[in-house]
């Protein structure tokens, strides 16, 4: 029998979970808006970019623009235009 070579592991699991489970709450590829009114961490994001104070609006899209996946056109796309949305309403 051949021996395996093990798998190379992950240095940061918890920060990809972490990124994972936002971006899935946030650009969920197979789920509807329905789903989404249902998870808090949607909410969250959207009550928070509510606060009127200076400088949460942009810190909020900043995050979100970190936790995006660059090579994904789909969610590149999103926030674009959510942010320019959020632009044009502001």
């Amino acid at each position: 029998a051949e021996a395996m070579a093990p798998e190379a592991e992950d240095p940061r699991p918890g920060v990809d979970c972490f990124r994972a489970a936002v971006r899935h709450a946030q650009y969920p590829y197979n789920r509807s808006i329905f789903w989404q009114v249902k998870q808090p961490v949607w909410w969250a994001l959207r009550l928070i970019s509510l606060i009127p104070w200076g400088g949460v609006l942009p810190l909020v899209f900043l995050f979100i623009f970190i936790i995006t996946d660059k090579t994904d056109e789909f969610q590149l796309v999103q926030f674009i235009l959510l942010f320019k949305g959020t632009q044009f309403i502001s």
